[in-house]
């Protein structure tokens, strides 16, 4: 799969709106999108860069059929979903790696709650710094 980034060009590969500002929808046919006149978006003054991506036609028919038959709006929404859950996942396997590794360095805490405490500090703290 190729992706690239455009800062203002509707890319085919995603839900886009045309120039008379209806919302289009993601088809197997990309010359003839399909027009989804009841999910007109109110809301444009926050713009979200666009991006392409190549897909196979199975992956292509698996996102139509989820965006058309699920509670899932557009193809931009369920990879939004994905994307999320890929970076639990990742998350995952951080917390893993970081367990095995103080496991083969044998490290050992003591659980206090003065230890929950700061735990509880630094987690809040990183917390305040990613929000802002």
């Amino acid at each position: 799969m190729s992706v690239g980034v455009h800062n203002s060009v509707s890319a085919p590969a995603i839900p886009k709106v045309n120039d008379d500002s209806v919302p289009m929808e993601l088809t197997a046919d990309r010359d003839k999108p399909k027009v989804i006149e009841d999910r007109i978006e109110t809301d444009t003054s926050v713009r979200m860069p666009r991006i392409t991506i190549d897909v196979s036609s199975d992956d292509l028919t698996f996102i139509e059929s989820e965006v058309g038959q699920s509670s899932i709006a557009s193809a931009s929404e369920l990879i939004r979903l994905a994307l999320k859950e890929y970076r639990r996942v990742q998350a995952l396997d951080e917390v893993d790696r970081l367990l095995d590794e103080a496991l083969e360095n044998d490290e050992t805490t003591e659980i206090t709650p003065e230890y929950w405490e700061r735990k509880k500090k630094e987690f809040l703290a990183r917390r305040r710094a990613t929000a802002q």
